[in-house]
Formats: C-alpha cells, sequence, structure tokens
C-alpha cells in the first residue's frame, strides 16, 4: 500500500489551525503549509481583526511553529490571514516547493508531476470539514 503525503493550507488564525490540529487526529503525518509565524509576518498587512476564540489555549496536534503562530495570533488580540489574500505567486511558488518542485495544479505541467485532488471529510466538534487535499505519492 502506498502511503501518500497529505498538505493542509488554511487561513491563518485560531480556527485554521484548530481545524489543523483536527486534521492530525485523522492524518497525524499532514504537513501545513503558509500556517506559520513568517507567513503570518510576511503578509500582517493582509490580515483583519478576528477575535473569536482568544481565550482558548494552543490544540493539542500542532507543531511548534505551529503553536507560535497560535500564541502570536492570540498576543496580537485576534487576526486572520485569509489563505486567498496571500498573493498568489508566493502561493503558487511556495505550494511547488512544498510538492517537491512540482507545478502547482490549474497550471500546465508534465503529466508525471500532477498531483491528484481528493476529498476528505472527518469530524471535529460537531462539524464536518471537507477537505481538498494535495495528495503526492
Amino acid at each position: 500500500m502506498v502511503r501518500i503525503e497529505v498538505l493542509y493550507w488554511g487561513d491563518v488564525d485560531l480556527d485554521g489551525l484548530a481545524i489543523l490540529a483536527s486534521l492530525r487526529s485523522v492524518r497525524p503525518d499532514a504537513r501545513s503549509v503558509m500556517m506559520d509565524p513568517g507567513t503570518l509576518q510576511r503578509f500582517a498587512q493582509l490580515a483583519t481583526p478576528h477575535a473569536k476564540g482568544l481565550s482558548r489555549a494552543a490544540p493539542t496536534g500542532l507543531l511548534p511553529n505551529e503553536v507560535e503562530a497560535y500564541e502570536l495570533l492570540r498576543i496580537q488580540g485576534g487576526q486572520r490571514l485569509e489563505q486567498e489574500r496571500i498573493p498568489w505567486d508566493h502561493s503558487l511558488a511556495t505550494l511547488g516547493i512544498e510538492l517537491g518542485g512540482a507545478t502547482p495544479l490549474g497550471s500546465s505541467a508534465p503529466a508525471a508531476q500532477k498531483r491528484e485532488v481528493e476529498t476528505l471529510n472527518f469530524h471535529s466538534h460537531h462539524r464536518t470539514h471537507m477537505w481538498r487535499l494535495i495528495f503526492s505519492g
């Protein structure tokens, strides 16, 4: 059986990081992309206020740099950096690197470099999350 790599990229906010932690309850090997303090700081001018959930501690399942991003968001009084606000040239370049140099989905690339996109459903906190995930393998 082939083990499939799972990448997660969501909004850099408390909810997005909590969803990542929930995903890891199903796929502990999931890797986050652009969910770190560096991304948050680099694009801070694109963030919007979002004070929801400031009293919650960082959820179990986050890696140290993700916990650092979570705490930074709390200290700043709540911010949300929506993934679609990050410039696409940066996003596509970063995703390409994370996919091992492959051209990201939606662009032209040799068939050998294309990645499958599938949907994964899982439940967390009484909600169902549907994921469009990039699998490589």
